[in-house]
């Protein structure tokens, strides 16, 4: 990530206040310090700073929020894209008013989201690296259950981003957060649920909002014990991803390695297991 060096002391350049350890800035290349304090600039000029800077806190500080929009696969360091990519996503935040209470409570409306019990997901602890874990038991999902309400579809994801990125702060206001490791167990997947067209219509579109608004928040996801048939709905999905976030993605027909040694051994994959059960209510 390019050497390590005391950054220059100016408004624009040093650590940001939201992120009192500097993190995320000490781990940046020598490139990426530079289109930061471009895109500072240009943000200075064309974003009024309020809501700006409520949604850099809630990304774990203004260094972090910033590289992370600057490194999204589509972007590459461009500061004119990540401008309006940022602009953008300040316009989807008023449109959902996801800044209007900083005290919101998201877990606590994620637990009586009327959609939540069809929703096999949850957030299975912190790997050692500080990255947040979540995991979902794919074969549980009842697609009909899902795509039939597809407006609070869409709100439910939303609070599930912001959730995943309220951990994601907290990690990051700590040591450096790569974003979050997303398993999904494809045992007792069916034909039936890979087939489902309109489902796979509704889940590319929540992946979509993902990239879009929240960039970067992915470290690697491990799509595990999938059946051969789970290509088809990879190859259906994918499309809507940038290269860089198809790399992140691993898919095995048992639990590789990789993910025993990112989440800290065995004991730590098992206690992720049974954080969900098999069968949804």
């Amino acid at each position: 990530h390019g050497q390590y060096f005391e950054p220059a002391r100016c408004d624009r350049c040093r650590p940001s206040v939201q992120n009192s350890e500097g993190s995320a800035w000490l781990a940046a290349g020598d490139h990426e310090r530079a289109a930061v304090t471009q895109l500072r600039i240009k943000l200075e000029q064309n974003v009024p700073a309020r809501p700006l800077q409520l949604f850099q806190h809630k990304f774990g500080g203004a260094d972090r929020c910033l590289l992370c929009y600057l490194r999204a696969g589509d972007v590459n360091l461009d500061t004119d894209l990540a401008l309006a990519r940022l602009q953008q996503t300040l316009n989807f935040r008023a449109e959902y008013a996801l800044d209007d209470d900083p005290m919101s409570d998201l877990e606590a409306k994620l637990t009586v989201h009327p959609l939540r019990r069809y929703w096999p997901m949850e957030f299975s602890g912190t790997a050692p690296d500080g990255c947040p874990i979540q995991f979902m038991r794919v074969g549980a999902v009842k697609p009909s259950s899902l795509t039939t309400a597809e407006v609070e579809l869409r709100e439910f994801v939303i609070l599930w981003c912001e959730r995943a990125l309220e951990l994601q702060a907290a990690s990051a206001r700590k040591a450096v957060c790569k974003g979050t490791y997303d398993v999904y167990d494809c045992t007792g997947l069916s034909w039936g649920q890979v087939s489902d067209w309109n489902a796979l219509q509704v889940l590319r579109s929540c992946l979509s909002l993902g990239q879009a608004h929240y960039p970067e928040n992915l470290c690697h996801c491990y799509v595990i014990n999938a059946p051969a048939f789970a290509a088809v709905a990879w190859q259906a999905l994918k499309l809507v991803l940038n290269e860089k976030t198809r790399r992140k993605v691993t898919i095995s027909t048992g639990i590789p390695w990789a993910l025993r040694e990112a989440l800290g051994g065995k004991e730590a994959v098992q206690a992720m297991l049974e954080s969900v059960p098999e069968t949804t209510a």
